[in-house]
C-alpha cells in the first residue's frame, strides 16, 4: 500500500508514517517499522516511540531490525 500519515493523537508526535503498510488476511490495516536496535536487541528510543504511537492509535505495528 502507498505510504500515508497515520494520525497519532496524544502520541510523541501528531502523526507517523509506517515503513510498510499492508492488509492482513482479514482485511485489517497493519504496519511494519524497520530500524536500529540497542545492544540488548530492543528498538532504539525513536523507534520505540514510533511503535508506541502507531500501536496506541490503533494500527497494529511490528518492528523489524536492520542492524
Amino acid at each position: 500500500m502507498k505510504e500515508r500519515l497515520i494520525p497519532t493523537p496524544g502520541g510523541h508526535k501528531g502523526g507517523r508514517r509506517p515503513d510498510i503498510l499492508y492488509k492482513d488476511c482479514n482485511g485489517n490495516l497493519c504496519g511494519v517499522n524497520v530500524g536500529r536496535t540497542k545492544a540488548d536487541g530492543l528498538p532504539i528510543k525513536r523507534e520505540q516511540q514510533a511503535l508506541d504511537d502507531l500501536n496506541g492509535a490503533g494500527l497494529p505495528t511490528t518492528f523489524q531490525q536492520y542492524d
